[in-house]
């Protein structure tokens, strides 16, 4: 059931190779796919086809020797039983099946180089956990069915007393994906669905899994129930392999080698290598993704059996010790060098971190609150705040990572909800870090306090203190504290409407993250810069800038930030129905990650998003905006990126528009006046605004209408002056 795509691949590759080899975990359906495969193929044999069962083969000696039985080969005295397979078969063209050989996997590689080289017609087709190395093999790895047959199967295999609906579908479907869409796991999960309801069944998953059962009747034991399964991969391990598979089992979601490393530091082996022999035996697997680092996993149902095996040899404090110490030394090494290799790792690990989070809620030493740090750090949520928080009530108030900790914390508040609690984290942080040699935190508690003091109405303590910051970073050569204390005095003049002065700080801006090395810095910088160029009117500046910012930044919970740039040119370009889509679906990010990172400052930049989203409104008819704010909730983060960077839909020139003008509502005021023989000044006095503003206006209202003078600006005015926003569009409320 659902393996069209994969017996059509298998199906070719029978066609133009000798060895295919099929190959995948436990209870992947390796052997029931093959059947069905070799019956596809079988007329494209006419020598015959031959299935050899190896499950039963205990001895290595006796492989060729179950291929003859199997196949009608007699034996011939002093004639080994290779040689009389080999000469039966000849040059006849048939197809040989080897079902199950990972048990005996070198003595299958030996016959089967024999058998395709002296028999030049003859195909071969094997089933194993474990490849079998050999050069004309062809590996074809099987995975879990995808959602929709999955489904499926689970409906199948429950019986009459279930039925799927659209009320669990969706239940079903998260409980195949956490059996790995594994046939036996799911077949076996469903026959108890009989007599356990859905939500327990799933609650209590791991609890039980391993203990599902087949009718006994079943004639492979191996698949009688989906411990027997794994039992048979997990003896015919060396005893370090075993070793480690139960310590990579304390590891969740996917891991990192350097985290494999730590819980597999106590035993005596390399465990690259082991990694990568537990891989070639469909027990740990690539995690997908297009990161520079190899990162693994472990099937689900493979965890939770090394978990039981680890409990049983009483391992699991030991490597949960060894984990969590690993991830302690990760913080506060950054800590002290404030490496961005060591804070990626610290995200990529989240899964980890949370776990650990866990374990160390009843230690009141450095632990805790070091844990509460990765935590912040990884994942940047309310969640975090909150650990972090309770973090901070129960460590000595002299620990040396209590500073570290006041400056996440400050990062994390609710500057909404006690705006001078920032402020007040970063004096108690500096005044404990002046006891440390640390002075990179220095700038960056002075940066932080530079914020909170924006935020109680203090612009001349805001500047002090990042002109403090900038100091210290310069004395010490620290290119990325430069970089954060110069990007915040531009927002600082960004929201005071002195655009023009934010701008002239640009180049020295970017040339500090540029020399800083540091990815994080380059993409926040580049995102300021952005804003200042749109609000200079030079879109296609601003829309580099942008693209370039998220292209570095990737998926991570503040690129919401960048995304309404782009959607802000897109709207201010004439294409406000994808500038809704866009802002609507970095409005929905930034709830799904519970992001607070924003700041005060962050306010003038949701209004000046708000204003867009507006205009947006006005401009799009109702029905078209109601589409674009669907699809933009509807966007997953990385879709959302994708449809962010989409070159040939973000070109910033493009000024079609359904509502037949690409000017937003403030534009149209400007163009207004402007029409009515108004200078930029006048024009600016009566909008209560900056001259600067009103020019970089001026200019953006020409570059979308494609207009040389003000003149043709007046023009355009008056020939399009019945063009009245509708009044029907979605309210701002309605992306609520």
């Amino acid at each position: 059931m659902g393996r069209e795509s994969e017996l059509a691949d298998l199906s070719g590759l029978m066609r133009g190779e000798r060895l295919v080899t099929l190959a995948g975990p436990a209870g992947v359906g390796k052997t029931r796919l093959a059947g069905q495969l070799v019956e596809r193929v079988r007329r494209s044999f006419p020598g015959g086809v031959h299935v050899v069962e190896l499950a039963s083969v205990s001895d290595a000696d006796r492989v060729a020797d179950a291929v003859a039985t199997a196949t009608g080969v007699e034996e011939q005295r002093g004639v080994p039983m290779t040689e009389s397979v080999a000469a039966a078969f000849g040059d006849g063209k048939l197809l040989l099946e080897l079902d199950n050989c990972e048990h005996v996997i070198d003595a299958v590689s030996a016959l089967v180089e024999t058998l395709l080289h002296r028999c030049p017609r003859l195909v071969l087709l094997t089933t194993s956990r474990e490849v079998l190395n050999t050069s004309a093999e062809v590996v074809y790895q099987l995975d879990g069915l995808a959602a929709p047959d999955a489904v499926r199967l689970f409906a199948d295999r429950s019986g009459s007393g279930f039925e799927l609906t659209e009320d669990n579908a969706e239940e079903v479907a998260a409980l195949c994906a956490r059996l790995d869409g594994l046939p036996l796991a799911i077949e076996l999960t469903a026959r108890s669905v009989r007599h356990r309801p859905l939500p327990e069944l799933t609650a209590q998953l791991d609890e039980h899994l391993l203990a599902l059962t087949r009718d006994p009747s079943t004639p492979d034991r191996r698949h009688r129930s989906l411990r027997a399964a794994i039992d048979w991969s997990y003896y015919l391990l060396s005893s370090g392999e075993q070793a480690a598979l139960r310590r990579l089992s304390v590891l969740a979601g996917d891991f990192g080698l350097e985290a494999a490393d730590a819980v597999c530091a106590d035993l005596e082996l390399s465990v690259l290598e082991t990694l990568a022999k537990l891989e070639a035996k469909s027990l740990v697997h690539p995690a997908p993704g297009d990161g520079d680092v190899a990162r693994f996993r472990l099937l689900d149902s493979i965890r939770v059996y090394g978990r039981e095996r680890l409990r049983a040899h009483d391992e699991e404090a030991a490597a949960h010790d060894r984990l969590d110490s690993w991830l302690c030394d990760l913080i506060s090494r950054l800590i002290d060098q404030r490496a961005h290799a060591l804070r990626q790792q610290l995200i990529d690990e989240r899964e980890n971190v949370w776990n650990a989070v866990e374990r160390a809620r009843g230690d009141t030493g450095d632990r805790q609150v070091l844990l509460a740090c990765a935590l912040a750090i990884a994942t940047m949520s309310v969640r975090a705040r909150d650990v972090l928080s309770h973090a901070l009530e129960v460590t000595d108030p002299e620990s040396k990572y209590r500073g570290y900790a006041l400056l996440q914390a400050a990062w994390l508040v609710d500057w909404q909800a006690e705006p001078s609690a920032p402020l007040r984290f970063a004096q108690e942080a500096l005044e404990l870090e002046r006891r440390w040699e640390r002075p990179w935190m220095l700038t960056r508690l002075h940066t932080v306090a530079a914020m909170g003091w924006i935020h109680v109405g203090n612009s001349e303590a805001c500047v002090r203190s990042l002109r403090e910051a900038e100091r210290i970073a310069r004395s010490l050569g620290d290119h990325f504290s430069i970089a954060a204390s110069l990007e915040l005095l531009t927002w600082n003049l960004l929201c005071a409407g002195e655009v023009d002065q934010a701008a002239e700080l640009v180049d020295e801006l970017l040339a500090a993250a540029g020399a800083s090395d540091d990815p994080e810095a380059m993409w926040e910088t580049l995102g300021t810069a952005g804003i200042i160029a749109m609000q200079l009117g030079d879109l296609t500046t601003a829309h580099h800038r942008f693209t370039e910012s998220l292209r570095l930044s990737g998926v991570w919970p503040r690129v919401g930030l960048m995304v309404e740039g782009l959607g802000l040119i897109a709207a201010r370009s004439g294409r406000a129905e994808r500038g809704l889509c866009l802002l609507t679906a970095a409005r929905e990010s930034r709830r799904h990650v519970e992001n607070i990172r924003s700041g005060p400052v962050g306010t003038w930049w949701q209004d000046l998003v708000a204003e867009g989203v507006s205009d947006a409104l006005r401009t799009v008819p109702a029905g078209l905006a109601d589409a674009a704010v669907a699809r933009g909730r509807a966007l997953t983060a990385v879709e959302m990126v994708e449809f962010a960077l989409d070159a040939a839909a973000n070109r910033p020139n493009d000024t079609s528009t359904h509502a037949g003008t690409p000017l937003s509502h403030r534009e149209q005021e400007v163009a207004a006046l402007v029409a009515q023989g108004l200078t930029n000044a006048q024009v600016a006095g009566r909008l209560g605004t900056s001259l600067r503003t009103i020019e970089a206006q001026v200019r953006s209202i020409r570059f979308k209408l494609d207009l040389g003078s003000r003149a043709e600006v007046a023009v355009w005015v008056t020939t399009h002056a019945a063009g009245v926003p509708s009044r029907n569009s979605p309210t701002l409320d309605s992306l609520s």
